[in-house]
């Protein structure tokens, strides 16, 4: 409990700092912006395939060692 003010103090901070920005005035190309979606889509499904086939190993393992 002895970090509450710091945290409190911190959060302040960062809203005031936020709401005081000015927009950055820029825009993504589409072409850049299609990009962006090509480079993305296969990251995010070899993340999920990994992470899906690393739960069933894992599940498997836990199994065969505890001899279900």
């Amino acid at each position: 409990m002895k970090f509450l003010p710091e945290i409190k103090l911190i959060s302040l901070a960062l809203i005031l700092a936020s709401s005081v920005s000015t927009p950055a005035m820029a825009y993504i190309d589409p072409n850049t912006g299609s990009l962006i979606v090509q480079i993305l889509t296969p990251i995010i499904g070899i993340v999920a395939f990994s992470w899906k086939f690393l739960v069933i190993g894992v599940r498997k393992l836990v199994k065969k060692l505890a001899g279900k």
